[in-house]
């Protein structure tokens, strides 16, 4: 009789753990957002074409127009504009261009195939050369830059600034899919950085990898699969008959802000958004903490400074800017 109470205690106990592990995530706190201010235009009138990237940095906002094959620079409350790079086939000019990133007042944008085109103080002053392909964000820390790798075996190349190939190493773990092909492409990540760790997002896979920066060894891996939102998009896709070297993606761009990383999600069809913030803290481990949703429903590019979110509305071609959500003044959404 013990015996019998004792299995039966070990398998409620065992129920008890495994729903506390499925709803872990249930109640992150639910912030909305109000649009602070927008912007459509540039200052000779044209409108944004295709906002690909964008950084804050050192109280400006930088956005890479893909369209236009520049990358614009704005204070904060978009009263002016100057911009870095323009379209053409020269040395210093932007052929390709979807990423960029922003470190010791030099902007380096990985134009596609040709290498990294840095511009300091908005003027061109060098070109890394390197075959490097990739519209993911990439990142720079101590003069080397941590690129997506365009390869089946790494998640990502290092590359050292003084644009020799031969220093171009590799770091990272693939996930082995059905074809080379879909092993490439689903491994592409987006990278983002701290002083001590690089991390890795997928559009695709629901997991967020920290790796050590000098030694390119992972330290932890943040299971997103439990969270609501990512939850219900993975049942969306098991439900799908998918045509082989296929992939839905379900995570968008990405961003690393004061110790927490932000993550652009998708909402399934048939009402299809992708206008969801999840925020990660990031120490002492990686954590989901809240949702942000954004008023409309297409975006894709955004940053996040001490203060705003400034996100591309790719539905109505607008760069519009929100309050950091907080407690203490933030429309709590929980129900």
């Amino acid at each position: 009789m013990l015996k019998n109470f004792n299995l039966l205690l070990g398998i409620i106990c065992m129920l008890f753990a495994t729903t506390c592990d499925e709803s872990k995530y249930e109640n992150l706190e639910e912030y909305f957002c109000h649009i602070d201010a927008e912007i459509d235009m540039f200052a000779d009138t044209s409108f944004f074409s295709e906002i690909t990237c964008m950084q804050y940095y050192q109280g400006s906002l930088y956005a890479l127009d893909a369209g236009r094959r520049d990358v614009a620079v704005f204070p904060e409350d978009y009263a002016a504009v100057s911009f870095a790079g323009q379209p053409g086939q020269g040395p210093q000019d932007l052929t390709s261009p979807n990423v960029f990133y922003v470190s010791n007042d030099t902007i380096s944008v990985l134009d596609d195939g040709i290498g990294l085109k840095q511009f300091y103080r908005n003027k061109f002053v060098n070109l890394l050369k390197a075959k490097l392909s990739s519209n993911c964000r990439f990142t720079c820390v101590s003069n080397k830059y941590y690129i997506p790798a365009f390869n089946e075996n790494y998640l990502f190349a290092v590359l050292k600034n003084n644009g020799s190939e031969n220093d171009v190493v590799y770091g990272g773990h693939t996930v082995k899919f059905n074809s080379v092909k879909e092993t490439i492409f689903r491994n592409l990540r987006k990278l983002l950085s701290d002083s001590l760790y690089l991390y890795a997002v997928s559009d695709n896979i629901p997991n967020i990898e920290k790796y050590d920066l000098t030694t390119y060894e992972l330290i932890e891996t943040l299971d997103l699969s439990d969270v609501p939102i990512i939850k219900k998009y993975l049942r969306h896709i098991a439900s799908e008959s998918l045509p082989p070297d296929t992939y839905i993606k379900f995570m968008g761009d990405a961003y690393l802000s004061d110790n927490f990383l932000y993550v652009l999600c998708a909402s399934p069809s048939p009402d299809y958004k992708t206008n969801t913030i999840l925020k990660i803290g990031l120490y002492p481990e990686m954590k989901p903490v809240a949702m942000i949703y954004l008023p409309d429903k297409i975006y894709s590019a955004f940053c996040v400074s001490p203060k705003y979110i400034h996100a591309f509305n790719s539905r109505k071609a607008t760069i519009e800017r929100f309050e950091i959500p907080m407690n203490d003044h933030a429309e709590n959404l929980q129900e």
